[in-house]
């Protein structure tokens, strides 16, 4: 009888052991991972040149235009600039927690060694 409560007792074991390992497996598992969005070129009308015979007329809608796509390019500039700005701090700030973490798991690994 002692030979079947061994058994009994080493097969608990397995199977906490084997619930151990698949929790950690499930917690494991990698997120999915995130979509970066792509930016999209500007829409700003680039306005054809007037031609040389290009009358006084002409000449002003061509400026009026090329004033209106110099103003639009500045401002796609000014929010790919922004996008920029907020993508690289996202970056370091994911930079700073990974960092973070890992100071912890290495003060958490002394404290235990200490411990022993």
């Amino acid at each position: 009888m002692v030979f079947i409560h061994e058994v009994n007792m080493n097969a608990r074991i397995l199977f906490a052991i084997a619930l151990g390992a698949s929790a950690m497996v499930v917690n494991a598992q990698e997120p999915a991972p995130v979509n970066m969005p792509t930016v999209p070129p500007h829409n700003c009308v680039k306005p054809e040149l007037p031609g040389a015979n290009a009358n006084n007329a002409r000449m002003r809608q061509f400026n009026d235009s090329y004033k209106a796509y110099g103003e639009c390019i500045r401002k796609y500039i000014e929010g790919a600039k922004a996008l920029a700005d907020s993508a690289l701090a996202a970056g370091n700030s994911a930079v700073t927690e990974y960092n973070k973490l890992t100071e912890d798991i290495k003060a958490h690994n002394e404290a235990l060694n200490k411990q022993n």
